[in-house]
């Protein structure tokens, strides 16, 4: 398949990367769902006109994020998801030891197994438990954005709470205490391996849901209607320049390069960018930067992801909650609120 991803040669950061922060961003958005079949890395470094070994050290970090995968003898694919239910077996044997549990502490404290059974109906029947999950994500503000929008979608069914990398990473006493209730981690599809190594080291069961994330509808609507010749300055994080400016190209009649890019906190850049620009373009994290830089609201367009529709249903299906019906002008009137 033509994979639309360009390169800047003139850009600060390193053309491997390029490469492979704008496939990430085509995987974890579903842009290229699992199974995808990969260009090899000569086609690859022959269309963007790049050394080979550039675009082989680009798929070797999707690889080893989990992202992609080699097939010996037939090509490079798009790594797939774990079964939906592929864990079922373990979650049963779980559920079995601590009923038994339960059980064993009720004999001790001299109830009989009828009255221990009982007891167990009367706490179901007076007690809400929302299933806990965590959200894992860069910043604690990714997180609780991300876990917002999905308590959002999910309502009292479910109990988020966002931990970040470095806590994982760290093994923050607080997570290990949350994952005593938590069996369920969902994170970016880019950062689940990483997730799942993380955790290991907590040592309790638990199971990593990868989800994906996509442009919403506002935003390219508002994308979509600038007026040809806009000048455009876009502020984000180095990891997202290049995926947003393709966005940009596609969504605008404004070439990529001609698109002023300031990274965000960059003062100096934004003190003669921002005041040139028509429009200035953000990303999420990136907005309180823009509003300090006292940009005015109409000249504000944020650029805002949310998690796609079929990672929604995959994790309502995974955690065992009822499907619904989501209205989606009711899902572009939230997402405007939340993060516009």
């Amino acid at each position: 398949m033509d994979v639309p991803i360009t390169v800047r040669p003139d850009a600060a950061m390193p053309i491997y990367l390029q490469i492979a922060y704008q496939l990430r961003y085509l995987i974890t958005s579903g842009r290229m769902p699992e199974g995808t079949r990969l260009p090899t890395v000569r086609a690859t470094a022959e269309r963007l006109q790049v050394n080979p070994s550039t675009v082989a050290q680009a798929y070797r970090d999707l690889h080893e994020q989990g992202l992609i995968e080699a097939a010996p003898g037939r090509g490079t694919f798009v790594s797939p998801s774990l079964p939906t239910d592929a864990d079922v077996p373990l979650r049963r044997r779980q559920l079995a030891e601590a009923l038994e549990r339960a059980l064993l502490r009720g004999a001790a404290l001299g109830f009989g197994p009828e009255e221990v059974g009982q007891a167990f109906d009367d706490v179901v029947a007076a007690v809400h438990a929302p299933r806990t999950i965590l959200f894992a994500a860069p910043s604690i503000r990714v997180g609780r954005k991300y876990a917002s929008s999905l308590e959002r979608r999910f309502g009292t069914e479910i109990a988020m709470h966002p931990v970040t990398f470095g806590e994982l990473e760290d093994r923050a006493p607080h997570v290990g205490t949350l994952l005593q209730t938590a069996y369920f981690v969902a994170t970016f599809a880019g950062h689940a391996r990483a997730v799942e190594e993380s955790l290991a080291r907590f040592g309790a069961p638990s199971r990593v849901l990868s989800c994906t994330t996509e442009v919403q509808p506002f935003s390219i609507q508002e994308l979509e209607a600038l007026p040809a010749g806009s000048r455009l300055c876009l502020v984000t994080q180095e990891p997202y320049v290049a995926p947003t400016l393709n966005l940009i190209e596609k969504r605008t009649s404004v070439p990529a390069s001609e698109v002023t890019v300031c990274l965000d906190g960059d003062a100096a850049t934004a003190a003669t960018a921002f005041p040139a620009a028509d429009r200035v373009l953000y990303t999420f994290l990136a907005r309180d930067f823009v509003v300090e830089q006292g940009v005015e609201v109409p000249r504000r367009l944020e650029v805002a992801f949310d998690l796609t529709h079929a990672s929604v249903e995959r994790l309502r299906e995974v955690i065992g909650l009822t499907s619904a019906e989501e209205d989606p002008e009711e899902e572009r009137r939230d997402a405007s609120l939340a993060f516009g």
